[in-house]
Formats: structure tokens, sequence, C-alpha cells
């Protein structure tokens, strides 16, 4: 299918016994098709954004495209912020579940604050402004996060 893109999704997070994150890295990339000049750079994409709205001082990241015999990636809106969003919150939650602590407080922890904007990752991208914590909140609150996390907990 054109709209795939065939990313190698692997992540290694480094943080300490609190939770707060050291850094993070990413090895792999993609295949391009068999045209690898189109979409070439998407797997670059994704790890400039790996770190999502999370401060995470440190990241390595290597980006490779590798020409196949399959179809070549088609154009999309967006083409690697989905790609890379998946892998650091899935990332985040497997974390979380190492350390025993609540995914949400986690991420809490670990987010961008609003003062410190304009912010650059530390893969080289540059954001301009946000309020990651309230959006947090409103996420939690519209989900009822407090219920599915009861829901969810194994009996005792």
């Amino acid at each position: 299918m054109r709209q795939g893109r065939g990313q190698v999704q692997e992540v290694q997070l480094g943080a300490t016994r609190q939770g707060r994150l050291g850094g993070a890295a990413r090895p792999g990339g993609g295949r391009r098709g068999r045209y690898p000049g189109q979409g070439a750079f998407l797997p670059f994409l994704t790890g400039q954004m790996l770190s999502g709205v999370y401060d995470i001082p440190r990241i390595d990241y290597e980006a490779r495209a590798y020409a196949t015999n399959t179809t070549p990636p088609a154009p999309t809106a967006a083409p690697a912020g989905p790609r890379a969003a998946a892998l650091v919150e899935r990332a985040m939650d497997l974390l979380a579940m190492e350390l025993g602590l609540d995914p949400a407080e986690l991420r809490r922890r670990n987010l961008v604050p609003p003062d410190a904007f304009p912010h650059e990752t530390a893969a080289g991208a540059t954001y301009d402004s946000g309020d990651y914590g309230a959006a947090l909140d409103r996420a939690l609150e519209l989900a009822g996060y407090q219920e599915l996390r009861r829901r969810a907990a194994p009996p005792p």
C-alpha cells in the first residue's frame, strides 16, 4: 500500500528510578520502495521528532532509507509525526510499567514546561509554544482516566 511507511520502530529510553528521562536512542529506518528518493527523508524526520512533548536531554537516532521492490510511500500530511508519537508514547507506557509508575504521572514529570518555549529538542527541532500539562489534564479528564485505571487494576 502506498500509504504504509514500513519503518522499523525501535527505541531505548534511559531514565532514573524516579522516572526522569535522561536520553533516548532510536536505531532503524524504513523501506522507501523502488524509488528511494521519494520519502527518503521520512526516517530522519521521525528521529528528529522522537522527543514528542517530552524534555529528553539527549537523543541519538539513526535514519536509514532502504530501496526495496515495493511501492514507494505516497505523500501524506504529517508524514513522520504519527510514527514518532506512536514510538515515544508506547515507550513511555513500557517505562512506566518497568518503574511501577502511573503512566500519566511519568508523562507529567517529563513534559516540556510552558515557560521553556521556544524549546529546542535534543534532536534539533524547535517548538514555539505549548502547555502540554494542561492538554494532558484535559485528555485525562475527557477519557475518565481514573475510572479506566480502576477498572484495569488487578483484583486485590
